[in-house]
């Protein structure tokens, strides 16, 4: 699920699609750490049907293709507007950062890339290959090599006198 949330919008209408789910078959739901809603104990002989009613709501597609690897390893935090802390919309951001990379041909990296809208780090971007932390309005910290596990928290990218580069992006 895009940014976490269950909303309507560029990811199909995915409030109707998990009610009409939840209805019409006998699933349970759990939602994980990395902000995935899964559905669980789907009878193997109603997987298709599932799949394909799924799919009728228009999930797993983006800007008419279907979304990238790049993409599904994603996350970002609510941000401004929902936050009170945050600085950035990193929510609103992350949907069109993976739009750019899916064009410039970065899509099927397997690779993961995690937005947060403040220094508390909601979404973990410690966590992910690339994170992003807001730092001031619309401008982010790049951390890299943590890993989705949380064995390995990702580093800022520092020289030999401890400066950071890439402290202060313009998102």
């Amino acid at each position: 699920i895009e940014c976490g949330r269950i909303i309507n919008g560029n990811n199909g209408n995915l409030k109707a699609m998990v009610r009409s789910l939840v209805e019409k078959y006998p699933v349970d739901l759990f939602i994980t750490p990395n902000d995935d809603l899964l559905f669980t104990n789907i009878l193997d002989e109603s997987k298709s049907s599932f799949e394909e009613d799924m799919r009728s709501f228009g999930y797993g597609i983006r800007n008419g293709k279907e979304q990238s690897t790049l993409r599904k390893h994603g996350g970002a935090c609510v941000g401004l507007y929902t936050c009170k802390v945050a600085y950035t919309e990193s929510e609103q951001y992350e949907p069109l950062l993976f739009d750019q990379l899916d064009r410039r041909g970065y899509g099927s990296l397997k690779a993961s890339v995690r937005i947060s809208a403040c220094e508390r780090q909601c979404s973990r971007p410690g966590t992910a290959d690339i994170g992003l932390i807001g730092t001031g309005r619309n401008r982010y910290m790049f951390k890299l090599m943590g890993s989705l596990d949380g064995r390995h928290q990702g580093y800022p990218v520092v020289d030999s006198n401890r400066t950071i580069f890439l402290r202060t992006v313009k998102g």
